[in-house]
């Protein structure tokens, strides 16, 4: 999608700051709560005849299909030629056999959380100890890195959300997490070769 430019003619307009803040916010609104399952988007400003232009990337999903977020799979609408259309039950069939079932391990386990959020919840310190790698000094290079370890996902430029993996593998407190306070490690100690007698459990 491309913004700052007229539908009808072509001409180059530009957007200015005010205009991208409120774009991406709207759109990024819609991609977050308005298609179920949420769509990936990424952005860039480019200078196109000596003005800035806002192209907004949208992912392709691998869960498919992306409809109405409340409403059933059919409230499902597909681009043709120049105009947008209600998808049909054989459109339908199509796009659900080319989808990927959803991960466990890949699925949110928090709403929105901005980076300095993001590092506070996970312990990535301990993890760069273990692997005996250097800390990172710069936000974005932890953020970065726990993308790549699919720990957390990133819908916007400025948001993240902390995947299952993520809170499994490094959360400081499990209990922040909704759905997951139960899936704690635990361990029991047994006195002697057998189950039978005194345990102690941690």
């Amino acid at each position: 999608m491309v913004f700052g430019v007229n539908d009808k003619t072509g001409q180059v307009i530009g957007v200015n700051a005010e205009d991208v803040k409120k774009i991406l916010t709207k759109v990024g609104e819609y991609a977050r709560n308005n298609v179920e399952p949420p769509v990936l988007i990424d952005h860039s400003i480019e200078t196109f005849k000596e003005k800035d232009i806002l192209i907004i990337f949208i992912q392709e999903s691998a869960t498919k299909p992306v409809h109405i977020a409340h409403k059933s799979i059919e409230e499902c609408y597909i681009r043709s030629s120049c105009s947008t259309r209600k998808a049909s039950r054989q459109e339908l069939g199509g796009l659900m056999l080319n989808s990927k079932l959803p991960v466990y391990e890949e699925l949110h386990a928090t709403k929105l959380k901005t980076a300095l959020e993001v590092i506070t919840a996970l312990d990535f310190a301990s993890i760069f100890k273990m692997l005996k790698r250097p800390i990172p000094q710069e936000i974005h290079e932890i953020t970065l890195w726990m993308q790549e370890e699919k720990m957390i996902s990133q819908i916007e430029s400025d948001g993240f959300y902390i995947t299952n993996f993520g809170a499994l593998s490094a959360a400081n407190n499990l209990n922040d997490f909704d759905g997951l306070a139960r899936k704690s490690l635990r361990i029991i100690k047994y006195e002697g070769k057998t189950k039978v007698g005194q345990s102690k459990e941690y």
